[in-house]
């Protein structure tokens, strides 16, 4: 309520609105076994059910899957009050929509960065075999997680591509730490046919490069 409250852009009177949520309690489901009456056990059986979450779910278009997910109850709530009327969509949800969208190399791996938060997808012979989001406190997490990956997907530092964006800088020792094992690292750019205001080019474009590539999907 406060940060709603304090910006000048969000108070304003916004017809429609996109929300996307960005939590890491969700589930990914084929088709076939997705069960509408079962979504709230499926969630309590990982991640417990002391907290009033509200259970969210949408169909991922071509990839024949759900996303089920959890979102606290009183932010959902609020931001329906306030947003309405809104579309919501799970940050995976749209992640992979969009890879489908793009041409990919045969194996690649995504990592976007946020405050202590790692988000990953893997993609190999045309699919996407993990999107999962890690916690991380030192740049020595960040190594670990991600070689872990490489390790049990048997995928080799040396070969396979690692395209990172979000909230890391390119004369940080973290990106240090990631050209010490992989050799292969790209920085992801924004949509080039999105017009950014003036406020922006002060930042890194990689920085918000994923909200604003998700952005496509859902304009």
């Amino acid at each position: 309520e406060e940060i709603v409250a304090g910006d000048e852009l969000l108070g304003k009177n916004i017809p429609v609105s996109a929300i996307i949520y960005n939590m890491p309690e969700s589930h990914l489901v084929p088709a076939l076994f997705f069960n509408e009456e079962m979504n709230k056990d499926l969630l309590a059986i990982v991640h417990g059910d002391l907290r009033k979450d509200v259970v969210l779910w949408e169909r991922i278009l071509n990839l024949d899957m759900y996303n089920i997910y959890l979102i606290p109850g009183d932010i959902h709530r609020f931001l329906d009050r306030k947003f309405s009327p809104a579309q919501y969509k799970h940050f995976y949800s749209l992640w992979m929509v969009l890879w489908q969208e793009q041409e990919h190399a045969t194996e690649t791996i995504e990592v976007i960065f946020y405050p202590n938060e790692l988000l990953v997808m893997l993609c190999r012979n045309n699919s996407i075999e993990l999107v999962q989001t890690y916690a991380y406190e030192t740049a020595e997490d960040v190594s670990y997680h991600v070689l872990n990956i490489y390790n049990r997907y048997n995928l080799s530092p040396l070969a396979t591509p690692l395209k990172v964006s979000g909230m890391i800088a390119t004369d940080s020792f973290m990106y240090e730490e990631l050209l010490k094992y992989f050799m292969l690292v790209e920085i992801v750019s924004p949509p080039k046919k999105l017009e950014l205001l003036p406020e922006l080019d002060s930042f890194p474009a990689h920085f918000f490069a994923p909200i604003l590539k998700l952005t496509t999907c859902v304009l």
